[in-house]
């Protein structure tokens, strides 16, 4: 259950496909195909360069078009995984990002 919880960090995995990782240490990779031109604010998503351009902001995703992806929704989305990856545990997922591009959120 998402308990306010702040996305921490966020790696491109390949295609729409990311790493993401909340405080509280869940973490997990998440499909957001579904997301890439659904709407006009999602739409340019669709290009993989902008797409890939994502940051944490207000601790969610958000890309530099003012499209975002609610928190609560991400948390979710790792939970709803068959085996999310518990504090602690992500080293193995972590090796496998293809893109050395590591967008975390900083303090200030």
């Amino acid at each position: 259950m998402w308990d306010m919880n702040d996305l921490v960090e966020a790696r491109w995995v390949e295609g729409s496909t990311l790493f993401i990782r909340f405080d509280d240490g869940t973490a997990g990779r998440v499909d957001l195909s579904g997301y890439r031109g659904r709407g006009a604010i999602f739409e340019p998503l669709r290009e993989i360069g902008f797409f890939k351009g994502f940051v944490i902001e207000g601790g969610t995703l958000a890309w530099p078009n003012g499209a975002d992806i609610a928190p609560e929704r991400l948390y979710e989305m790792v939970a709803q995984q068959k085996a999310p990856v518990a504090s602690g545990h992500i080293a193995d997922l972590q090796n496998d990002v293809q893109d050395p591009c590591v967008n975390e959120q900083t303090d200030g």
